[in-house]
């Protein structure tokens, strides 16, 4: 959370605000309240600190935390072991500055990988002898955000005027997508605003954003020539532009919303948690403004299909194929997490 902590003090300066008449919660579709269909896995004491992300690989659940001696937990949910993987560190092997983590496509269905975007490189692991080792390391280009799809890295530029960019690392790559629907007087190098997370399904992602409340998808089946299938903006973020060291940045203001805070997906649908808070409050409530009670869950079309409803608050959400199930970490009474799994199959969700 250092790049948006480091943002809020440039804009706490702007207090203006101005009201906002709809938002993502506006829009007409079915809702399911899932709140009753919550199981909860429980943990020993401070595994769970400051989480930011948790993976589901089979029967194992990752948990990414930046406050513990290891910065990856590994949960084994049938015979309830731990394992820790990952101090920070400078030497080859180790890392510097986690930015997420990803199954990684690969024939044993048992791998993942983690993003260090210091390193701008891949830390790929796989599961030996029932033990998460490391595989190897793939070095990238430097991205915001990257999502893999067979053998490509999809992804946001760290700084470019392009928005999205799709490689086939050491082959060849393509940089797309622009920042036109904000009228800019200038070349737009900064990526603020494209800030947000990316999920991939056989030739085709979704981004959601984290400041506003918008989403993007495309299809890249042509590599060359990736084509839009949906650009939806509910609400844009509210920002000004300044010239630091002859490049043009944004400046976030504190009214801006927070959009989409967690994304994952299944072959058939995207779940997007949405949090709906906004930079201020941030400010006083810190993580906390990160969680939501709403996941909206999309199509791979783009459209917008359902949402579910748990009056708890859930951060980190994501999709495990083999059980069908959306695992996610919940705050308790006490603000201390847990992690909840949730039944997502068709009798509870009912799309039709």
């Amino acid at each position: 959370m250092k790049p948006l902590f480091c943002i809020l003090i440039i804009s706490s300066f702007f207090l203006g605000c101005d009201k906002r008449t709809e938002n993502f919660l506006s829009i007409n579709v079915p809702v399911t309240d899932i709140s009753d269909s919550v199981s909860t896995i429980t943990l020993p004491d401070d595994v769970i600190l400051n989480p930011t992300a948790i993976l589901n690989i089979g029967d194992y659940i990752v948990i990414l935390n930046h406050d513990t001696e290891y910065i990856l937990t590994i949960y084994n949910t049938v015979n309830h072991q731990l394992q820790y993987l990952q101090r920070i560190g400078r030497g080859p092997e180790e890392l510097l500055h986690v930015n997420q983590i990803g199954i990684y496509p690969d024939s044993t269905n048992m791998s993942f990988y983690v993003y260090d975007d210091l390193k701008n490189a891949l830390f790929i692991y796989r599961l030996s002898q029932d033990y998460f080792k490391l595989y190897r390391i793939e070095e990238t280009g430097k991205y915001n955000f990257v999502a893999l799809d067979f053998d490509m890295i999809v992804g946001i530029p760290a700084v470019d005027s392009s928005r999205y960019i799709i490689e086939k690392p050491r082959t060849n790559f393509v940089k797309f997508g622009d920042y036109s629907e904000y009228e800019f007087s200038e070349k737009l190098i900064d990526n603020t605003l494209s800030a947000g997370y990316m999920v991939t399904n056989e030739y085709s992602f979704a981004w959601f954003s984290l400041y506003g409340e918008s989403y993007n998808f495309f299809n890249y089946q042509d590599f060359d020539s990736p084509k839009e299938i949906k650009k939806v903006y509910y609400t844009k973020p509210a920002f000004n532009q300044d010239v630091f060291r002859n490049q043009h940045m944004v400046i976030l203001f504190v009214e801006t919303i927070l959009g989409f805070t967690s994304l994952t997906s299944s072959k058939e649908y995207i779940y997007a948690l949405y949090s709906g808070k906004t930079l201020k409050d941030f400010m006083s409530i810190r993580e906390a403004a990160l969680a939501g009670n709403n996941i909206g869950v999309f199509d791979w079309n783009g459209n917008y299909v359902k949402r579910l409803y748990s009056k708890d608050p859930i951060v980190c959400i994501n999709y495990n194929n083999k059980d069908k199930k959306l695992y996610a970490l919940k705050l308790n009474q006490d603000m201390e997490y847990e992690i909840i799994s949730i039944l997502c199959d068709n009798n509870l969700i009912d799309y039709d």
